[in-house]
């Protein structure tokens, strides 16, 4: 309201686009999206747009990782979709998804959101829905559609998550539980987005301490480390994380003399483990009741149990016994 400034009313979350020319801002009193134009030498900003109509208690603003699209989040239980002009960094409607929508459920009282690395999906903290909502992302409109509501896993009536965070890799999904002062931790599958709890953390609880309001958290660049707000403990919590190794990918080029050529993309990439090998050392053919299986991984692997393994073949009745390991070893 002061010098044209508008769309800044409870101000909950910013943006800034990748090349740094934009700001955007989701203000939960005024129900919108700010735009702000970015001077990229003194970092001052300038007031473009105000949009509203579909992000009534706008709660968590996003930008795709090709920086097409806007996304914004609502605790009246809805997400909106904003084409960006990459020049400008004007939105323009695209879409809104609502819980009301049929097929649609996870959206109630919609709060934080985060966009996985490879803009193929987003996941929103269903607030009031108790859990997370994952939404599959057109790449090229920008459109999203329902893949899964996931509800939270603890045994308290309304734990509340209040925020979510795609790992860099893409391999993992947290969701902050500012009630009941924990975290959950999901793997993500790389193809259709859908969450599988892999384990929690609480405050009190296994020596963890300072989650009391759990709310925000961050990756560190490495994706060694997450680190977590506990807003009532006025406390960061670090936690270490099993990232994997990291595999260098490489690429080449023939450049000639006063041509330019553009590389592809080349990153050292954390990759998902694989089972390396599935074992059995017993004789053969097998006549033995009960047989002894070593299964190897790549890599350390956590979340890994009995519910993973299925048995098929011509195998007649038969169960799953003693499972025991850790590690890449089981």
């Amino acid at each position: 309201g002061v010098g044209g400034v508008d769309g800044l009313n409870e101000e909950v979350s910013v943006q800034v686009s990748d090349d740094g020319k934009h700001l955007y801002v989701a203000a939960f009193s005024d129900g919108s999206a700010a735009v702000f134009a970015r001077d990229e030498t003194s970092g001052l900003v300038t007031f473009t747009q105000k949009v509203t109509g579909n992000t009534a208690q706008a709660f968590a603003v996003e930008l795709s990782p090709d920086q097409r699209h806007v996304y914004v989040s609502a605790s009246s239980s809805a997400v909106t979709v904003y084409d960006r002009d990459p020049a400008s960094g004007v939105l323009t409607l695209r879409q809104t998804i609502r819980n009301s929508d049929p097929g649609v459920s996870g959206l109630l009282g919609a709060a934080g959101a985060s966009l996985s690395p490879d803009g193929e999906h987003l996941y929103v903290a269903g607030r009031n829905s108790q859990g997370v909502a994952v939404l599959d992302r057109d790449r090229s409109t920008g459109e999203l559609s329902f893949v899964q509501f996931i509800p939270d896993p603890f045994p308290s009536t309304n734990p509340y998550p209040i925020s979510v965070l795609v790992s860099p890799d893409g391999h993992h999904v947290v969701a902050m539980f500012d009630v009941y002062d924990a975290i959950a931790v999901y793997s993500r599958h790389p193809v259709t987005g859908q969450l599988s709890l892999v384990q929690t953390h609480r405050d009190g609880f296994g020596g963890v301490d300072g989650l009391n309001g759990a709310w925000d958290a961050e990756f560190s660049h490495d994706d060694q480390n997450l680190y977590v707000v506990g807003a009532y403990d006025d406390a960061v919590v670090v936690f270490d994380r099993a990232a994997g190794q990291r595999i260098p990918s490489a690429t080449t080029a023939t450049v000639t003399a006063g041509d330019t050529t553009t590389l592809g993309s080349f990153a050292a990439i954390n990759e998902i483990p694989t089972v390396e090998s599935v074992t059995y050392s017993g004789p053969t053919p097998i006549t033995a009741a009960t047989i002894d299986v070593q299964i190897v991984f790549s890599e350390p692997v956590l979340g890994f149990g009995v519910e993973d393994l299925t048995l098929g073949g011509t195998l007649g009745a038969t169960t799953l016994t003693g499972f025991t390991g850790n590690g890449d070893t089981y």
